[in-house]
């Protein structure tokens, strides 16, 4: 069914939450830390194997196998993802690089969205990395004397709790339509590539190796032959490798190193040492020594430049044990000898919010709108260190005001002065002579946690993003989706009885009820200690939308149905094992409430737990299901004793899949991943008509769905690359899979090919008739008139659950009905939806 109401739904939307938009600044000042709380620590779990290098390669092989099998794809899913967006609302560049023989080229390389090229200055991108395995992307260079000739590092530099590592190397001749691997697969995470400009088949690599263990694939590789052998020429340690390397173009033959101690297994995050130094090479790599800088023992991730008008001077910034800034130092002998020029005192603004591992750039350029030259440090926001004066200023708007995004990883130079800011939400550039910072890309790589579908409009996609707040739209607006919630976002809700009362997430569980005018965010009174999941899960009663429930560890209800006096209690005892030394992760990861059976509660939690309760009884069941982080646990929408559940381990480099279904509320449980490929499953939503044939499981890898209750799966859709997809939803009026993907935003799926499949005597993919239903809204007596031939009418609820199915009539008593929103699907003879209808009763 068209969506005939998008325009009204937004606009509601945005007018209940636009009186917001001052209160935002403030809440998201007073929760600063927790905003920018380094989501390397959202869910360390605590259980599961060591990871090794071989559960990584067994991964990147079934990967590849998985591609392969995906190509002989049957009739069933070959239908297109729909790219919905928002383009407008970007997600991380890791990496900037421009073409130095014609600037209106550029390179942007992602986080999770893999690498992206401009050929007209910003105006419009396009994709380089689709069929690559992995969609993280670091470093990027450009051959000097051949700008075809492109070298791409995969991997995530940034390396938080839930970094994706790469496979080596890529190099491209066609200016990145296609690309060969050539070799350090085993590096995982690359940093930086320099070409020497002097002799261009040397190449130095920064490497930072396997963030899961302890190895020695890491540090600096080189090639003399062009990539076809490598040299590890710096190795700092097992467990530091190097994830920068900078040279000025005039003195290629120097060369500056830091290095960063980094391990992030399922139990532990390291992220300073006595091994974080800067390194110095005058041949290119060959021979490498220690940098004499008065620094602390033990330190965190060095960030180094050159100065750009001058191959003589070099900065270097460091970071203490706690990851905030304590000096910068200056070199005027190419960094043979270093002087420190600032350090922190009282009037030291909190340039990186106490997360400094999470950055590691800065740059020294000349400013476009003053030409004063600057050293610039990527933070939270951009800060400048003006030699002349000895202080620090802020270079770009606060934050908080979204005129530049939060979180600078990247900064560069352009040929004409202009500066490029890549941004945990997208890439800006100042052009010379301009104060202000422009937004140029448009590209849609959003890193989505939780995904949902409005009942009062089924054609707006709402979502909640990582650190880019909660937005809704659809392709329609691709370019222009508002900003509705800031903070992170996660899981939007609605009250399907209420279209104007949404309600909105952010990190920790903070819920907000949202109604014109107001914004009240749920108080969980005496249960405020309670550890609380960074993703923290909720949902509102499908037997009564004013009974909320959630988690800490422990099972929470709410009941709104008086906004002034919320009632919160805890329903259950802790639900997790006992805490072992990192008290805040073990909490609920995901619930679900029967929309069979009221009451009939399923809980599971960060350390493998699966709870549920019956008749008011909690009892555990496991009950054979090893246990691993809980994703997703679903209970079955057309069958009272079914339930799904969804696991992972993929923090241990453990990436099998792992999906169970049990027939009897829990007793017992059956594997349904046979057959998937190798892909941690983040999420299952399963059709309701059909009895559970249509299955959907959202993967690290993409999305796969089955049609026959999950005995065999295929890849979902022709053109979704291999990236994670965190959560799904059905828009059930248009027979669409909604898919929150973790860097390519939102995308959607049309399965009205698989219900055809599933059911060929019905055809789902019917034309509509005319229609008229009144009076709509309605108190008791509804009539429909039409032309068409009807012989069936279904009513359904805002959630796409049948009411009752009747004969055809034109004149219905509805009298019985509780107010709110529904739709009337009317069907021929044989069993065709030729309309469907969305009515009010008042």
């Amino acid at each position: 069914m068209k969506s005939y109401y998008f325009l009204f739904a937004l606009l509601l939307t945005i007018a209940c939450t636009s009186t917001e938009k001052e209160n935002q600044a403030i809440r998201h000042l007073e929760k600063f830390d927790q905003k920018h709380e380094p989501y390397d620590q959202d869910d360390l779990m605590l259980f599961g194997p060591n990871a090794s290098e071989q559960d990584f390669e067994f991964y990147l092989k079934s990967s590849e196998i998985a591609k392969k099998e995906s190509l002989k794809k049957n009739d069933v899913f070959v239908d297109p993802w729909v790219q919905e967006g928002p383009n407008n609302l970007g997600g991380r560049v890791n990496a900037v690089t421009v073409d130095p023989n014609n600037q209106n080229i550029i390179y942007a390389g992602f986080a999770r969205g893999g690498l992206w090229k401009t050929i007209d200055n910003g105006e419009n991108w396009f994709p380089l990395w689709n069929d690559q395995i992995t969609q993280a992307v670091s470093a990027v260079a450009i051959h000097p004397d051949d700008s075809n000739i492109i070298f791409a590092g995969s991997g995530d530099i940034n390396i938080s709790g839930n970094v994706y590592m790469g496979n080596g190397l890529f190099k491209s001749e066609n200016g990145g339509e296609t690309w060969t691997n050539i070799g350090l697969e085993n590096t995982r995470v690359i940093g930086k590539i320099l070409i020497n400009p002097e002799n261009p088949d040397e190449i130095l690599v920064a490497t930072m190796g396997n963030i899961r263990i302890e190895n020695s694939d890491r540090g600096v590789y080189k090639t003399t032959d062009g990539g076809v052998t490598w040299t590890n020429v710096l190795f700092v340690a097992e467990d530091t490798g190097v994830h920068d390397i900078v040279f000025h173009p005039e003195n290629p033959s120097n060369i500056l190193a830091a290095s960063w101690t980094r391990i992030r297994t399922a139990k532990s995050s390291s992220v300073s040492s006595e091994n974080c130094r800067v390194y110095l090479s005058e041949d290119f790599g060959e021979t490498w020594t220690v940098s004499d800088i008065n620094i602390p023992n033990v330190v965190g991730r060095p960030a180094i430049t050159y100065k750009h008008d001058d191959p003589q001077v070099a900065y270097a910034m460091m970071m203490n044990s706690s990851s905030r800034y304590i000096s910068l130092h200056r070199s005027i002998d190419a960094g043979k000898n270093w002087e420190m020029i600032d350090s922190t005192n009282e009037n030291t603004p909190l340039m990186m919010g106490g997360f400094g591992w999470f950055f590691g750039r800065i740059g020294a350029f000349a400013d476009p709108f003053t030409g004063t030259e600057k050293v610039y440090l990527c933070g939270v926001d951009l800060w400048s260190f003006n030699d002349s004066i000895g202080e620090w200023e802020m270079e770009t708007p606060p934050w908080f005001e979204f005129d530049v995004f939060a979180d600078k990883h990247s900064i560069n130079a352009m040929a004409d002065g202009s500066l490029l800011l890549g941004t945990d939400g997208g890439l800006y550039r100042k052009e010379v002579g301009n104060l202000e910072w422009d937004d140029i890309e448009n590209i849609p790589n959003n890193k989505f946690y939780r995904v949902e579908t409005s009942p009062h409009e089924p054609g707006v996609y709402y979502g909640g993003m990582q650190d880019n707040g909660s937005s809704a739209g659809n392709a329609d607006l691709i370019d222009d989706w508002p900003r509705l919630f800031g903070g992170d976002g996660f899981q939007v809700r609605f009250n399907p009885q209420q279209p104007d009362v949404t309600y909105y997430e952010t990190q920790n569980g903070r819920i907000w009820y949202t109604a014109p005018n107001s914004s009240t965010q749920l108080n969980f009174q005496d249960l405020s200690g309670d550890r609380r999941n960074w993703d923290m899960q909720y949902l509102l009663s499908p037997h009564n939308p004013d009974i909320i429930y959630t988690g800490t560890h422990r099972a929470v209800k709410f009941d709104v149905s008086q906004l002034n006096v919320i009632e919160v209690e805890a329903v259950s005892p802790s639900l997790t094992d006992s805490v072992e030394f990192i008290s805040s992760f073990h909490t609920i990861t995901a619930l679900d409430e029967s929309p069979l059976v009221e009451g009939l509660l399923y809980y599971g939690t960060a350390d493998g737990n699966i709870w549920r309760r019956l008749d008011g009884v909690w009892e555990q069941i496991n009950n054979g299901i090893e246990k691993y982080y809980v994703t997703s646990i679903k209970a079955s929408p057309s069958q009272d004793n079914t339930v799904y559940v969804t696991l992972s381990n993929y923090r241990a480099d453990d990436n099998s899949p792992r999906i169970y279904r049990s027939t009897d509320n829990g007793d017992t449980w059956e594997p349904l991943h046979n057959g998937l490929p190798s892909g941690a499953v983040n999420d299952v939503v399963i059709f309701e008509e059909l009895q559970d044939k249509l299955l959907f499981a959202a993967t690290n890898i993409g999305v796969y769905g089955s049609i026959d209750a999950g005995e065999t799966w295929e890849r979902v859709g022709a053109n979704m690359p291999y990236i994670p997809v965190r959560d799904m939803a059905f828009n059930m009026f248009e027979n669409k899979l909604v898919a929150g993907t973790y860097g390519r935003s939102i995308n959607t799926y049309d399965f009205t090919n698989a219900l055809n499949q599933i059911d060929p005597t019905s055809t789902y993919n019917s034309e509509y008739v005319d229609v008229k239903v009144y009076p709509n809204p309605f108190v008791e007596y509804m009539v429909i008139e039409t032309q068409a031939n009807v012989s069936k009418m279904e009513l359904y609820n805002v959630e796409g659950r049948k009411i009752w199915e009747r004969n055809f009539a034109t004149n219905i008593n509805l009298e019985g009905l509780n107010k709110g929103i529904y739709f009337i699907s009317l069907k021929n003879e044989r069993g065709e939806v030729i309309a469907m209808e969305r009515i009010v009763k008042g």
